[in-house]
């Protein structure tokens, strides 16, 4: 089987993802691109032809479904892309992935329930906050609804939109 264009497992397998904006990711489902992926692994150990590059980019924005974090340090080292895609594309498609995050990990702040909550902070040395308000490196921390109050004054406050969602643990970005 193949393309118009050729029979390269990429042309062949990418061309259905194709193009890869926003609402791609209501077609790009991650247990398809589980199977896809491991069909694609196989172009990046071809010599004759080699990969490209652009095709490349790619097979790194399918990547970003299952590993956005991994797929974004593989898009940066990317030397160019497609002519139907750009840096910034491939970067923002990375970016606005669930779970995209980064940075090391650090404090979780929780707050305990009633009139006058309590603060516990506990501190972790293994891997970021997984799985927080709206993916990695993500806390919920309620004094993100008291800004003039907050010791970091709102900074990473309303990530995803969530009011007491704070963005943490990677540069510029209070520790979670």
């Amino acid at each position: 089987y193949g393309t118009w264009f050729g029979g390269n497992v990429e042309f062949i397998h990418c061309i259905q993802m194709l193009p890869f904006t926003p609402i791609s990711e209501e077609l790009l489902r991650e247990e398809w691109i589980k199977e896809e992926y491991n069909v694609l692994a196989e172009a990046y150990d071809r010599t004759d032809p080699p990969l490209s590059e652009e095709w490349k980019g790619y097979i790194i924005m399918a990547h970003a479904v299952l590993d956005p974090n991994a797929a974004y340090d593989e898009a940066l080292a990317l030397p160019r892309y497609d002519d139907g895609n750009t840096k910034s594309n491939t970067l923002y498609w990375i970016a606005t992935r669930p779970g995209m995050g980064g940075g090391p990990p650090g404090p979780t702040t929780t707050h305990g329930p009633g009139p006058n909550p309590t603060t516990t902070t506990t501190t972790t040395t293994h891997a970021p906050n997984p799985g927080g308000c709206c993916g990695d490196n993500t806390i919920t921390d309620d004094r993100c609804n008291d800004p003039p109050n907050d010791p970091y004054g709102g900074l990473g406050c309303n990530a995803c939109d969530i009011t007491n969602c704070r963005y943490c643990g990677f540069e510029g970005y209070p520790d979670c």
